[in-house]
């Protein structure tokens, strides 16, 4: 079973819809803590969900298998609620705060994400794809034109590369297009739109001029219901591609676009990669990989998998690694694992987040992390992303992994150099106060496990020590 969640802005004002519902006695659902947690079917997540009266309404999105129904618990401090949740039936209720404030809730049954077809599978079957899609430029192309930008703290795009000057050099006459002005309005009301919308694109291609559904993918971004590149905003692409010669760009770029994809496919060693993650989390596989960027794509990655018909897909959303003043203190090996990191640490997480949540309902897990401000800076950039103990331990192992990949594959001294740069990154840059003796106990770990060993054999230890951690350093 999966769990989807989903926010949408809106108005705390009761609606008229909401008012007759409530007349019509639609359930109540009261709670004292903020921090909801979530089961569906077999799945279960701790405190996962953030009771937000100010989204309206707030969707929880959950699949059940084709023709059948999943039981979907929403479970507060003091009292739960339970629906056998049916392919595309909704669920109101209202969830009651400290009895002042109230968020009108929703769940909503929905799809599977991808439909695999015999064709898909075959021709995809133990492929590596490295690509930069049309459709997929074409929206940041549109993103870089927004006013927003422009402003130095967006980081939604690259702008010290010849690349961003060729596209504002192009695009600029039709910046007050309406696609570039929906969503710059969109990305200022809701910021993290930026990555839904950017992953969501991918499930489009270009038919001669018209933008179509690949038919494949219903959406893309992890953790949502629904695909958000909407029809209106489709054909606004589409019109702003042509009015544009997009498809004309893009062809006139290619060499560049060819010499990027190279770069991933010949120097990082994505197959390097790929073995050692298999070889170490051997009860996770994917018959497919795809990695997927632009050119324009500013310092964010993001992962998502599926699976369907008996066949599963990694993706990995990345941006390119740009040489930097930095690289001047590093050997070229030493760069192009670094250059590596963006990718690995995408790659990494289809298998570490499965793995993950065999442990989520374990004693020693909640007791490790029943306490996130232990773990993570106030106001970071941690703080700001990995709210739940699920994605906290997810992003610990996720740049822990890299440690490991480096000890396997770079001399010693190599090896350290880069290490102690992720430790000062994820400490200093990041927030994740107790990142360095999180990954040297992860190495030690690592160093002194059997031959007959894998990462994955060592989570309960790992879990364990989080926990005698906290217990021994909180205050």
């Amino acid at each position: 079973m999966l769990i989807l969640l989903i926010s949408c802005n809106s108005s705390k004002v009761i609606t008229e819809e909401q008012s007759r519902q409530q007349n019509n006695n639609i359930k109540l659902v009261h709670a004292t803590d903020n921090k909801v947690s979530l089961r569906s079917g077999d799945n279960y997540w701790d405190k996962a969900w953030t009771i937000s009266p100010n989204i309206n309404p707030h969707n929880w999105y959950v699949m059940p298998e084709e023709n059948k129904t999943v039981r979907a618990s929403f479970i507060t401090d003091i009292d739960s609620i339970s629906y056998e949740v049916k392919n595309g039936e909704i669920y109101n209720f209202l969830v009651v705060l400290n009895n002042v404030d109230t968020a009108y809730t929703q769940i909503k049954g929905i799809g599977p994400k991808v439909k695999f077809t015999e064709k898909y599978k075959s021709e995809y079957l133990n492929r590596t794809v490295i690509e930069i899609p049309k459709v997929y430029e074409l929206i940041n192309i549109a993103f870089a034109l927004t006013s927003l930008s422009f402003e130095d703290d967006s980081h939604v795009v690259r702008k010290d590369i010849p690349y961003y000057d060729s596209v504002i050099g192009w695009f600029s006459p039709y910046k007050e297009h309406e696609v570039v002005t929906t969503l710059d309005s969109i990305l200022r009301d809701q910021f993290n739109m930026y990555y839904i919308l950017k992953l969501d694109s991918y499930a489009f291609r270009f038919d001669d001029d018209k933008i179509i559904s690949k038919e494949i993918y219903d959406r893309i971004a992890q953790n949502y219901g629904e695909n958000f590149v909407n029809t209106n905003l489709l054909n606004l692409l589409e019109s702003f591609s042509q009015i544009s010669n997009f498809q004309e760009f893009y062809v006139k770029h290619q060499e560049l676009y060819n010499s990027q994809i190279n770069y991933y496919r010949e120097k990082v060693n994505i197959k390097q990669m790929q073995v050692w993650l298999n070889m170490n989390f051997p009860g996770t596989s994917y018959d497919c990989f795809k990695v997927i960027f632009s050119p324009l794509v500013d310092w964010n990655q993001s992962s998502t998998w599926f699976e369907n018909n008996e066949f599963r897909e990694a993706q990995s959303h990345v941006n390119f690694p740009y040489p930097s003043e930095s690289d001047k203190k590093r050997t070229e090996f030493e760069n192009i694992l670094k250059d590596g990191e963006i990718l690995f640490t995408e790659l990494n997480h289809p298998f570490i987040n499965p793995e993950s949540e065999k442990y989520l309902e374990t004693k020693e897990f909640s007791d490790a992390f029943s306490n996130l401000s232990f773990w993570i800076d106030n106001n970071s950039a941690a703080s700001n992303g990995y709210s739940n103990s699920y994605s906290l331990f997810n992003e610990l192992m996720n740049w822990s992994l890299v440690s490991l990949y480096h000890l396997d594959n770079a001399p010693s001294e190599s090896a350290e150099k880069l290490i102690k740069l992720v430790e000062e990154w994820q400490t200093n840059g990041r927030g994740f106060k107790h990142f360095k003796p999180f990954n040297r106990n992860l190495i030690k770990l690592y160093k002194s496990k059997k031959d007959n060993e894998t990462v994955a054999d060592l989570y309960p230890n790992i879990i364990n020590w989080c926990r005698d951690y906290f217990i021994e350093n909180k205050e």
